[in-house]
């Protein structure tokens, strides 16, 4: 390989592409391989182009059926990325996934970020590959779900955050864990721990809302390890909350229908925050704190057990 040739395999390496399935074929003739030379060519009409080389076992049947589906995937499909990628071929790579069909009936995945259902408008011999323009028929997103790059011969996402910001959420997760931890040993009474672990947890939250605010609004590219990282923390962490809220239910402190939904309610309404928290707003941290406690207090408390008093409509105006 020539010198610039090498040179610029080296440095597609590190260029970012969406991880997409390219589809074609119906029942036992469906084919299907992995792609990231996918690109958007017009909108008027609606048209991408696809790269694919020659040797691929499905280009053949591209040619013949004129149409293919883009199927984008979402981080967590990196299984199937490698499945159409790797030593498996014809149908048998359909055998993992959900499919269904849109407009040409070339097979559209299930749970993928984007599919762009195309029929074959040009063709274009380029070298050893050969690019087809789709014209793109039907269209189906997905907005909450993160796509899948490949990039540096590796699978990965991407994450909101920025920076160094990754480590600052887990470290943000681990304090709230310690947190938890902590009030479940200050005292017998599960509502008084849970009070004082919403209060820490609110002043926790606070010192740290501009990095909340980052990682819900800012994309950058993160390893599927940090994501799988980032989501066992929070699971871990979920699983304390919902039990320290179990064993309330359990001695008669609290009543609530499903400990785990109102983990989750407790979550929400501490984490929502960083939208609207501002340092020189009318309240400190710890007033914050007191109002969520009391609004955390009157969710689970049983209807015997006296709570704290709700501040008045004019004292919790931010």
């Amino acid at each position: 390989m020539a010198l610039l040739q090498q040179e610029f395999v080296a440095a597609m390496r590190r260029f970012p592409g969406a991880a997409n399935l390219i589809t074609t074929g119906t029942g036992d003739s469906r084919r299907g391989l992995t792609a990231t030379a996918c690109m958007s060519l017009t909108a008027e009409p609606p048209q991408i182009g696809v790269a694919v080389s020659r040797s691929a076992s499905a280009y053949e049947s591209l040619v013949e059926n004129g149409c293919f589906c883009v199927n984008s995937l979402a981080c967590e499909q990196h299984d199937l990325a490698a499945r159409f990628a790797g030593p498996i071929k014809g149908a048998e790579r359909f055998e993992a996934g959900e499919w269904t069909t849109l407009a040409t009936g070339a097979p559209a995945l299930d749970g993928a970020v984007v599919n762009l259902d195309c029929e074959i408008s040009d063709r274009l011999e380029l070298s050893t590959h050969t690019l087809f323009v789709g014209r793109v028929v039907a269209a189906r997103y997905n907005r909450t779900l993160r796509s899948l790059l490949y990039v540096d011969g590796d699978w990965a996402s991407l994450l909101p955050s920025t920076g160094g910001a990754v480590d600052g959420l887990m470290e943000g997760i681990d304090t709230v864990s310690g947190a938890i931890d902590q009030a479940m040993q200050s005292s017998p009474d599960s509502l008084e721990n849970l009070t004082s672990f919403v209060k820490d947890w609110t002043q926790i939250y606070t010192d740290r809302y501009p990095i909340a605010q980052k990682y819900m609004s800012v994309d950058l590219y993160a390893s599927p390890e940090n994501l799988q990282a980032v989501n066992r923390a929070r699971r871990e962490f979920d699983d304390k909350l919902t039990g320290l809220i179990q064993r309330g239910i359990e001695d008669g402190r609290l009543e609530v229908d499903d400990a785990r939904l109102t983990a989750f309610a407790i979550s929400g309404l501490v984490g929502w925050i960083h939208r609207w928290f501002r340092p020189d707003g009318r309240l400190t941290p710890a007033e914050i704190g007191d109002h969520l406690a009391v609004l955390v207090q009157k969710m689970v408390a049983k209807s015997n057990i006296p709570t704290d008093v709700a501040p008045s409509e004019e004292e919790v105006r931010l």
